[in-house]
């Protein structure tokens, strides 16, 4: 998973997203039954304090979510979630964010598989 953090200094939208369409694709091209869920890049400390970073991430969950609509690109056979959580500044104590404002608590990993299990399974039953 990628974090906001991991794109510290990047600032065109397009440079920071390609790597990740690349690796869609990709995987595309190794088999028709293929499928990929992009997520969403959660919000953190680093955008709250930072408004390039929410820019930056902002265009790229856009360009992540065009990427999976758009039939021609993606064949139908990529999905997009947003991330499921807002991010909160805490500490890890039953909150969904460490308070490293970076990593999140295991309830915060409960909430992101259960925000994307309908995405993974919508996408399973589409290869039946």
């Amino acid at each position: 998973m990628l974090t906001s953090s991991a794109l510290s200094g990047v600032v065109d939208v397009k440079k920071a997203v390609e790597p990740i369409l690349n690796l869609h694709r990709s995987c595309l091209e190794c088999d028709s039954f293929i499928r990929t869920l992009a997520v969403g890049i959660p919000g953190s400390a680093w955008q709250e304090s930072n408004e390039n970073a929410r820019v930056l991430c902002r265009g790229m969950n856009e360009a992540l979510s065009e990427f999976a609509s758009d039939g021609s690109c993606s064949s139908g056979r990529v999905s997009y979630v947003d991330f499921p959580s807002e991010f909160e500044r805490g500490s890890c104590g039953g909150r969904k964010w460490c308070g490293d404002g970076l990593h999140l608590t295991p309830e915060g990993y409960e909430t992101l598989g259960r925000g994307i299990a309908s995405s993974v399974i919508n996408a399973l039953e589409r290869i039946i």
